[in-house]
Parts: C-alpha cells; sequence; structure tokens
C-alpha cells in the first residue's frame, strides 16, 4: 500500500545568510506556482521578511508569519550541549556534557543569552581553542582563559572604525532596541541614517556577521545585543 502524503513541507535554515540574496529573489519569484500551492508550506528560519521584503510587497501573495524564539533557560541549553555532543560520541549520554563543566555550560548559557545558535557557536569556538591548547577537559579556569583567547582573536579581525564605535554604544547601553522610544540618535548620527528601517538592516548585517544577535524579549520587543566574545572589540571604539 503507498502512501499519500496532503502537504510537503520545505524547510531551509538561515536564509537570511546566503550572500548571493538576488538569486535567492529570482529562485522565489520563479516557483510562485509551488510556492502558493496549498498542498506546500514552508518554514524559513532568520529573518526572511528583510530578505524577501521585495517579493513581499509586489503583492506576489507569499504569506509570511514571524514565529520569535524564546531564549531557552540553562538546563535545556545543557540539553542542547549533551545531544549535540552525543552526535559525535561512540555512546550517546544525554547526562553528560563532558569535556565541559556544568558550571562552563551555565556561563556560556549566560553569555548567550539564553539564544540557542549562539549558545552552540560559542561551545564550538571554546572547545576548538581548548583543544588547539591540549586541554581535555573544559572547567571554568579553562573557559576563562579560552575566552579570554577568543576575545583577543575577534578584536584583531578587520572590522571599520564606525562599526566599532557602534558596538561600543551598545556595549555601553546595554544593546539595542528598536521600540518607538528608544533612543538612538547617537547611532544615527555615527551611521548617518535617518530612519529605524536603515538601522535594522544595518544591525541585521552585523547579525550575519555574527557581530551581534538579535531575539525578542518576552514583551514581544526586539533587542539587539553584543554576540558572546565581543566585548574586546567593542572596547576598541570607544
Amino acid at each position: 500500500m503507498k502512501k499519500k502524503y496532503r502537504r510537503i513541507i520545505f524547510a531551509v535554515d538561515d536564509l537570511e545568510r546566503v550572500h548571493n540574496q538576488g538569486s535567492i529573489k529570482f529562485m522565489l519569484e520563479s516557483t510562485l506556482d509551488l510556492i502558493r500551492d496549498k498542498r506546500c508550506s514552508f518554514i524559513l528560519t532568520g529573518r526572511t521578511l528583510t530578505i524577501l521584503e521585495d517579493v513581499y510587497a509586489s503583492g506576489l501573495d507569499i504569506f509570511n508569519e514571524t514565529i520569535p524564539l524564546k531564549p531557552l533557560p540553562a538546563q535545556e541549553l545543557r540539553l542542547v550541549a549533551a545531544r549535540t555532543l552525543n552526535l559525535v560520541r561512540n555512546r550517546p549520554d544525554e547526562q553528560s556534557v563532558f569535556p565541559f563543566a556544568d558550571d562552563v555550560i551555565e556561563a556560556i548559557a549566560s553569555k548567550s543569552f539564553g539564544i540557542p545558535r549562539q549558545f552552540i557557536l560559542l561551545c564550538g569556538k571554546i572547545l576548538k581553542i581548548a583543544i588547539e591548547n591540549g586541554v581535555e577537559q573544559l572547567d571554568l579556569d579553562v573557559f576563562q582563559g579560552s575566552f579570554e583567547q577568543l576575545q583577543e582573536e575577534v578584536a584583531e579581525r578587520d572590522v571599520p572604525p564606525d562599526i566599532r564605535r557602534i558596538l561600543y554604544l551598545g556595549l555601553q547601553q546595554g544593546g539595542f532596541s528598536i521600540s518607538k522610544d528608544a533612543d538612538l540618535d547617537q547611532v544615527f548620527d555615527v551611521l548617518g541614517i535617518t530612519t529605524l528601517r536603515q538601522f535594522v538592516d544595518f544591525a541585521d548585517n552585523l547579525v550575519q556577521q555574527d557581530l551581534l544577535q538579535r531575539f525578542t524579549d518576552h514583551r514581544g520587543e526586539v533587542l539587539y545585543r553584543l554576540a558572546p566574545s565581543v566585548e574586546k572589540l567593542a572596547q576598541s571604539g570607544k
């Protein structure tokens, strides 16, 4: 007996990170019959409206729904770490985060503001540095040294002065809000922009470069904060 499917679901991860956005737009416009087919559904992760706004604005009848992903508590992120590590373990164990110590997992969760993607990225970067330094187990002291080394590496990146200045303002202010009453005058002056839309485009570009992280808080407010390990780079913009 053959299975019959009523709907096909396409999932595309991090669509906004594709460099050639013109090709993405052309691909979507050339497959509208498929996109509009009620038997097909699409899950596009990331800030898709920024990339596809020209398509939506042209009246092509593509439905977009934003589903904000809330930050996860440290215990849930610990499980994420265990399951990720299990992908390469000979004997999977969801109770173990070895070679990370439990307090290190908590520290990384805190620095990531509970954002799963940033948490996994930071875990990977710290683990890579620890392995290069010949460390077999990541305790809190090893983490602090590895995190310091990671900040030094990020600070050496070729980042323009105006972006360093914006990151410094973000460090001083604890991030940026795009609510109507947010004070972004200094940011606008540095960038030479006049609208919130321009700032959002700029900030989303820094998210793609892993310099900022974007999330929605419990009130539904969109916030931008410095990505983990960017502090020293930001301080250079003082």
